[in-house]
């Protein structure tokens, strides 16, 4: 026996006949679709916005060194694209958001404190040096025995310099710091700790070579916005098609 489909009565169809009541929500699906995409192409930053950006980095540092054991550094931290604060011959000096600092997967308080770029900085015996640093205060005991200070990252590179950095602009990918390598002995690319060890009463700064590094851009507050009211709308129209009485 052959199931044969019956035709939707005018009453199932909501007064549209041969439509399924179904295909009601659907529609608004589409069109909450359709609207986010168009909203989404047109938008365009107000003028004077600035952009977010991500980063995070990891580092092993150096066990024994002032007496601290086996640590990683896990560091985030968050900045915009905007102008520095300050700006000297041959540096520049930029304000960020926030920052995160965990020793061994535990996190500690931290606050933000700068983001440093110099180019062609002149030192002593006429070397010229580039270098990017990020500098956050941290605050607590770890491991009961080094009452913490600070951690950071720090990119040093003497001899020729990394051309991304010689307008002072704000590094906002890796690739804009691929130009320090290291080519000698005071070249360095680490992620750095400083402490007091409270048995010693000695103040160290440990460092270690960077495991990881990355730079995300975060996606702008508009179009999260946007998106926002896209799945909104996507979200009544589920609603209302589940308040829609079963056809009988």
């Amino acid at each position: 026996m052959i199931n044969k489909i019956r035709p939707w009565s005018e009453a199932e169809s909501g007064g549209n006949t041969g439509r399924h009541p179904d295909s009601r929500w659907r529609v608004r699906a589409v069109v909450g679709w359709v609207t986010l995409s168009v909203l989404s192409i047109g938008y365009t930053e107000p003028s004077g916005a600035t952009s977010l950006f991500t980063a995070k980095f990891e580092a092993m540092l150096d066990s024994g060194f002032g007496g601290l054991p086996p640590t990683l550094l896990g560091v985030s931290y968050v900045f915009e694209d905007r102008p520095p604060f300050l700006v000297v011959p041959h540096e520049a000096y930029y304000e960020f958001l926030s920052i995160t600092v965990t020793l061994n997967g535990v996190e500690y308080s931290a606050t933000p404190f700068d983001i440093g770029v110099q180019d062609n900085l002149p030192v002593s015996g006429g070397i010229r040096r580039d270098a990017y640093f990020v500098v956050g205060t941290v605050s607590g005991t770890f491991e009961a025995n080094f009452e913490l200070s600070s951690a950071g990252l720090e990119f040093v590179k003497f001899g020729s310099p990394p051309e991304a950095l010689s307008d002072l602009s704000l590094p906002t990918s890796v690739a804009a710091l691929s130009g320090f390598t290291v080519e000698s002995e005071l070249d360095h690319r680490i992620a750095f700790l400083s402490f007091e060890n409270l048995a010693t009463g000695e103040v160290v700064s440990n460092s270690g070579p960077l495991t990881s590094f990355t730079i995300e851009r975060v996606a702008e507050p508009g179009a999260l916005a946007l998106l926002g009211f896209g799945l909104a709308g996507l979200g009544l129209a589920r609603r209302r098609r589940r308040e829609e009485p079963e056809p009988e």
